[in-house]
């Protein structure tokens, strides 16, 4: 299954792209409906990075480790693609896409590919509600 939501957002291009990269924008962003917590130090993503995050759902249900493999980071283009997975969901490739709409606006679009046996249906609805968070939450972020 996936998902594919766009939504404008009030910041510059550059300045998402360097919050892209800094996990405490995914934990601002993804929090209360998920929280990802490093395993083995600081992550600052980067193409070619393999990274193990702790996953707990809503704060308090613990998922354990989540893999994510950032595949590609395309700093000029605006491209950010991460396959990444855990126990219960063996795909969850996402790709950001950033497009350049003036010196202030950016569009910002998150694309998901899911994959989780029998918990697909279920996964979906949650991504659905968890990537309109995430894009809610962006507009909320400053200069």
């Amino acid at each position: 299954m996936f998902v594919r939501l766009s939504s404008q957002i009030g910041l510059p291009f550059g300045f998402m792209i360097e919050k892209i990269r800094d996990l405490r924008t995914l934990q601002y962003i993804a929090s209360p409906f998920a929280k990802f917590e490093p395993q083995g130090g600081e992550i600052s993503f980067a193409q070619g990075g393999e990274y193990q995050v702790d996953l707990r759902i809503f704060g308090f249900v613990r998922l354990g480790r989540h893999s994510i493999g950032i595949v590609e980071f395309d700093e000029q283009r605006g491209v950010v693609r991460s396959n990444e997975h855990n126990r219960f969901v063996r795909v969850w490739n996402h790709r950001i896409l950033l497009n350049r709409l003036s010196d202030t606006e950016t569009r910002y679009t998150d694309e998901v590919e899911i994959h989780a046996g029998a918990l697909t249906p279920l996964v979906w609805i949650w991504s659905m509600a968890f990537y309109r968070h995430r894009q809610r939450k962006w507009r909320t972020i400053r200069l």
